[in-house]
């Protein structure tokens, strides 16, 4: 069994697992008739200082609706990163993706 086998089954509820980058990929390849979305942050800058900086901001989530293609993009570049993490001797991350339905959240 993968570590994404329960997502490809249509959920009520929110499943949220964390998988390593290649194995994200694995999925997205493997999953059909669904739609996927990328969540990302957006800082909304509101206040500033004299010199420019910012003072004060909001983070605003969103999620954007992407294509299969797209989202391989994304996490071939996280697969990428993890790559290089692991030459220097770092540890390499996950990535989180939720299923709701017939959606699939990366991030």
């Amino acid at each position: 069994m993968t570590d994404y086998a329960p997502l490809l089954n249509e959920q009520d509820e929110t499943l949220k697992v964390y998988l390593d980058p290649t194995d994200a990929v694995k999925l997205v390849t493997r999953i059909r008739k669904v739609r996927f979305f990328l969540r990302v942050d957006l800082p909304v800058l509101t206040e500033f200082a004299e010199n420019g900086e910012p003072t004060r901001c909001y983070d605003i989530n969103e999620s954007l609706m992407v294509s299969a293609a797209q989202a391989l993009k994304v996490l071939a570049a996280k697969v990428h990163f993890n790559e290089l993490k692991a030459e220097n001797g770092g540890t390499p991350g996950k990535v989180e993706v939720a299923r709701l339905g017939n959606c699939i959240f990366i991030g």
